[in-house]
């Protein structure tokens, strides 16, 4: 072989080995980047309760955290969402409901707070139709309770009303341990 054909061989075998990479990456594209679905109504699961003290033994605050799907992506409020039924007295003007429940002899009651403990989430994506996981950690304050040990219950709900699974925390002691 000669200098010229050496070199000509050199490259025809770089573009072949070129071309089998390529080809590779398209044929294992669609597996490699299989897009997530989940149903269109929200799903979560609880993750965690982590309690926030001050000098004092009872908690003040608390952080809550859930994973949550939603198959659509339409979680989450816009600035714009303030019309019925997103409205401040409509029934989902919150979208991240939290209910307290309190420990009296032994049994959950739930209780009503004069402050609400449910929040709004902000839209999550732009993108519509596009599945869509993640964790929420909520900071939920702990006014002063004539409870020890509470719980809550949660539920989120998407722009199309669609209301996720009510997941119930396990229960949170107030008092802490010495």
């Amino acid at each position: 072989m000669t200098i010229a054909s050496e070199q000509l061989y050199a490259l025809m075998k770089k573009l072949l080995f070129l071309t089998g990479i390529l080809a590779a990456m398209l044929l294992m594209e669609p597996g490699c980047m299989k897009k997530e679905s989940f149903p269109v109504t929200p799903y979560i699961e609880f993750r965690g309760f982590s309690s926030l003290f001050d000098t004092g033994f009872y908690a003040k605050k608390g952080i809550l955290t859930i994973y949550f799907t939603d198959g659509d992506g339409d979680l989450g409020y816009g600035d714009d969402d303030t019309y019925p039924p997103f409205d401040s007295t409509g029934a989902y003007y919150y979208n991240f409901v939290v209910d307290l429940f309190g420990m009296k002899n032994g049994v959950f009651e739930h209780v009503s707070t004069a402050m609400p403990l449910s929040s709004r989430i902000p839209k999550l994506t732009t993108e519509t139709n596009k599945a869509i996981k993640g964790t929420i950690n909520d900071t939920i304050p702990l006014f002063p309770l004539s409870y020890d040990t509470i719980r809550f219950d949660v539920y989120i709900t998407d722009r199309a009303l669609h209301k996720s699974n009510i997941i119930s925390t396990p229960p949170i002691i107030l008092k802490k341990q010495k």
